[in-house]
């Protein structure tokens, strides 16, 4: 089966079928693929011809919105992926989907879900099909610098989770 397109929370194939997206990207696709503006957002980047990983605008709005997001953790590292993260974190990390993460040092954090308790975090962020970004947040200091990422891919996570605070203002978990 191969993929054309996906709107919402719907995939769709060359056949023309229409499926059901229960995966969601591993969680990133919440809001559905082509979130509200992500899309615009991409746009706007690319042509202010903002492609290549120098430093850039994009990794101070996110760190500042990771700060106020995750008040508990004061140290963030973005990494171009997460294998970057074994040379600091020797831990397998915990997903609170399958695990209690009570006890973890390094957990996974979901949209709509509750904030483990650990001293490091690693984002599953709402921003489906470009998940080559690893943001971690850590009560301790890390030992590892920034990346310089794409300010494509900057800007697309910034307009993720603001999209991602707008979803949780109507988010009723009486529903669920």
């Amino acid at each position: 089966m191969i993929i054309k397109r996906a709107r919402g929370h719907r995939l769709y194939t060359t056949k023309g079928e229409k499926i059901l997206d229960l995966y969601m990207d591993n969680g990133r696709a919440v809001l559905g693929h082509r979130p509200n503006g992500l899309s615009l957002t991409l746009k706007n980047s690319i042509e202010r011809g903002l492609y290549a990983n120098y430093p850039n605008i994009y990794l101070n709005r996110l760190v500042k919105d990771l700060k106020k997001r995750f008040p508990a953790f004061t140290y963030f590292a973005i990494l171009e992926n997460e294998d970057k993260l074994s040379r600091i974190i020797p831990n397998p990390i915990d997903d609170p989907l399958f695990t209690d993460c009570s006890n973890s040092n390094i957990a996974y954090w979901r949209p709509f879900l509750e904030v483990p308790n650990t001293n490091y975090l690693v984002l599953l962020y709402p921003f489906p099909g470009l998940n080559s970004v690893t943001i971690v947040v850590s009560k301790e200091p890390l030992a590892i610098e920034n990346d310089n990422i794409s300010p494509i891919l900057l800007s697309g996570i910034v307009k993720s989770f603001y999209e991602y605070d707008m979803a949780l203002k109507e988010f009723n978990p009486n529903n669920y």
